[in-house]
């Protein structure tokens, strides 16, 4: 069936790249590889994650609320 929203052969991720676009890695397996250029997904702290965006790369910590946790 044909994406009838995306370009063909284009990526979500790759739209948001090209678009500029902020992007949050938060946490992840190595095996999928890098998920945007420059950062690799690895196993981080809780709420620990890179933001992208304007090219620039910052590691950021986002609030935990462990009652939210189990939604």
């Amino acid at each position: 069936m044909a994406n009838r929203v995306l370009p063909q052969g284009a990526s979500l991720m790759k739209l948001n790249n090209d678009a500029g676009a902020a992007t949050l890695v938060m946490d992840g397996v190595k095996e999928h590889g890098p998920f945007i250029a420059g950062v690799r997904v690895t196993p981080r702290p809780p709420g620990r994650g890179v933001l992208s965006f304007a090219g620039e790369l910052q590691t950021i910590q986002t609030p935990v609320v462990p009652e939210l946790e189990n939604t």
